[in-house]
C-alpha cells in the first residue's frame, strides 16, 4: 500500500507547477511522504 501511495505521490510531483521551485517543507504530499518513509525504515 505505501508503495502505491508514494508512486501517486511521486506522478503528481511530476506534473505539479511547482515542480522546479518545491516549497517542500509546506507541501502536504512531501511531509506524507517523509512520514511514510519513515515508518518504513523504523520497521527495518
Amino acid at each position: 500500500m505505501s508503495n502505491k501511495i508514494l508512486l501517486e505521490i511521486s506522478n503528481f510531483c511530476e506534473t505539479c507547477s511547482s515542480h522546479e521551485n518545491c516549497p517542500e517543507e509546506e507541501c502536504v504530499l512531501y511531509r506524507i511522504e517523509k512520514i511514510i518513509l519513515k515508518g518504513e525504515k523504523d520497521e527495518k
